[in-house]
């Protein structure tokens, strides 16, 4: 189960600039809650190389494959509970402008 702090934090992956290292932890249970196939993401998590992933996956390069890591994200989060993940994006997107 996903706490609040781990609910903000994926969305701030998912929907503004956290960087994926610092929200590894909860990218890590969001996706044990997940039943989404999730390649990238998963791909990363399990320690895969992101040129062995771009290959996989026929992205151009790493910021093709970071947009792809963050779709997923986001669309995890929207599986689990879609208007809590909305909600989220909206107050992430707002917290970017301060």
């Amino acid at each position: 189960m996903l706490s609040d702090e781990d609910w903000l934090e994926a969305a701030s992956f998912a929907f503004a600039h956290r960087p994926l290292a610092a929200a590894l932890g909860c990218l890590n249970r969001l996706l044990m809650q997940a039943d989404m196939p999730l390649p990238a993401l998963r791909g990363r998590l399990q320690g895969k190389e992101e040129a062995a992933l771009c290959a996989v996956l026929q992205l151009t390069g790493r910021k093709a494959l970071q947009a792809r890591w963050r779709r997923e994200a986001a669309d995890a989060l929207r599986s689990l509970d879609a208007a809590r993940a909305e909600a989220l994006r909206q107050q992430v997107a707002h917290l970017q402008f301060f």
